[in-house]
């Protein structure tokens, strides 16, 4: 993307903070899912380039790895994956001692941790619950990447514990059934969808000024990492998004496609 892009990707990140700003008049919003109907949707690049205008707007947010399958946060800040939640659900660690401060976007990151061959287990545990109010008491905003809703049961175990989730879904591709099921499944376990976020809509099409990116406020798989351990060049988060950072996040992050 040239500068030009940056600056409408950048900008439609602040759209959705600001609709999210709104969606909450009323209702705290501390702890909020991002989550797919389907696999290699971007929920992982949302989440990190969320967390960043979250914290640009002055929020201090910790966005956390919750994708215990197929992790692809900690790709977005060149963190190692290997050290992050699971260490703190074992025991092995604080949370102090896993959470990671980027520099320079400001935000705080959880990345995974060691992959467990329990996740939803683990997602569902009286632990887990226990630090999920711990981060609340901690930071104004919890970001949670999970992976998809329809193909695994650990984005539903999540978003029935936060106060509000995000679904993306990618224009032109993800089936109108999935995207249904995804509202459905969301919806028996009580979860406050607050909108939906259409990643990948082509400019010309869009009937909207942003590049990749358009959110409908209220409209209404094994999750999979970058194909081959990279992201595309399109879908890396916006440098441009963290202000005095331009060009150093996407300069870290390889080409590819996000999960």
């Amino acid at each position: 993307m040239d500068g030009q892009q940056y600056q409408l990707a950048a900008e439609a990140f602040r759209s959705l903070r600001t609709n999210l700003q709104y969606a909450a008049l009323g209702s705290p919003l501390r702890i909020l899912t991002v989550t797919a109907a389907g696999p290699d949707e971007g929920k992982s690049f949302i989440t990190a380039n969320l967390a960043v205008a979250m914290a640009q707007g002055g929020t201090r947010v910790l966005a956390v790895g919750a994708d215990l399958r197929r992790p692809a946060l900690h790709r977005a800040f060149g963190l190692d994956y290997r050290v992050g939640l699971t260490s703190v659900l074992m025991g092995r660690m604080s949370l102090e001692e896993a959470v990671r401060h980027t520099e320079p976007w400001g935000v705080d990151v959880l990345p995974s941790g060691p992959l467990p061959p329990n996740p939803a287990e683990l997602l569902g545990s009286r632990q887990m619950a226990a630090l999920l109010e711990e981060m609340k008491q901690r930071w104004e905003l919890v970001l949670l990447d999970t992976p998809p809703v329809v193909a695994l049961s650990d984005a539903a175990l999540l978003a029935a514990r936060s106060d509000g989730v995000l679904l993306v879904v990618t224009a032109y591709q993800t089936p109108r059934d999935v995207v249904v099921a995804a509202r459905r499944q969301l919806e028996q376990v009580g979860a406050r969808i607050l909108g939906v976020v259409l990643n990948r809509v082509r400019p010309s099409e869009s009937g909207r000024y942003h590049y990749y990116y358009y959110y409908y406020s209220r409209d209404g798989s094994s999750a999979e990492s970058p194909r081959d351990g990279r992201w595309s060049h399109a879908e890396r988060p916006s440098a441009s998004l963290a202000g005095r950072a331009t060009g150093v996040m996407a300069d870290r992050i390889p080409g590819g496609r996000d999960a």
